[in-house]
């Protein structure tokens, strides 16, 4: 996860862990629902930082930022 990225995470650090990994794919960010499935993922080099935020909007509520 790129350093943007995990900054956009800090308004629900409440609620989701940020976790640095390598895979073995093209995959270059993940966001995990609670039950484990993919909720967003990203194999772009600058993922998409507004379909990250609506993500976790879905999953997880509204930013503690807002």
């Amino acid at each position: 996860m790129t350093d943007a990225l995990a900054e956009d995470v800090v308004g629900w650090a409440d609620r989701v862990d940020v976790i640095s990994a390598r895979a073995g794919t093209s995959t270059t960010a993940m966001l995990l629902r609670p039950d484990g499935s993919v909720a967003w993922a990203s194999d772009a080099a600058q993922p998409d930082r507004d379909s990250l935020r609506a993500a976790l909007t879905t999953w997880f509520g509204v930013s503690c930022w807002s």
